[in-house]
């Protein structure tokens, strides 16, 4: 198993190559907590994994979990359609975001970075609402 990590677009690129299971799955763990900051946006390169075990599945939906925790963003690309097949029979595909290839993953992320901005940009603020000092309680 190899590990590749860059950065293209303000999105870290984590290339996998070879099976994601129980003796793997830790070490990409390991070396992808370090890529997770408040906002960040990940592309998951798993166009050269072969096996995908029970153990690579948890440790996929607990990073998942994480990087939702800390407001980042992931998204897989590049999987073969007997990952993508495992995915679906065990219910996964509802939890993460898959995209063809790395390009349309990066486009997502971007897309995904935009909204969350606008939203945090436009959002009503607690100052709007504020009572009206003229009014008086009775």
């Amino acid at each position: 198993m190899q590990i590749f990590i860059q950065t293209i677009d303000a999105a870290t690129v984590v290339t996998i190559n070879g099976e994601l299971d129980g003796k793997t799955a830790p070490i990409i763990q390991a070396q992808l907590a370090q890529a997770c900051a408040p906002g960040c946006q990940i592309a998951l390169d798993m166009q050269h994994v072969n096996y995908l075990s029970s153990a690579g599945l948890r440790m996929l939906l607990m990073l998942n979990r994480q990087i939702a925790g800390l407001n980042g963003r992931i998204v897989m690309v590049g999987l073969s359609s007997d990952l993508i097949d495992t995915l679906a029979e065990t219910g996964f595909l509802a939890y993460l975001q898959i995209e063809e290839t790395l390009d349309l993953g990066l486009v997502a992320l971007h897309k995904n970075f935009e909204a969350q901005d606008d939203y945090r940009n436009n959002s009503p603020r607690a100052d709007r609402f504020a009572p009206d000092p003229q009014l008086r309680s009775v």
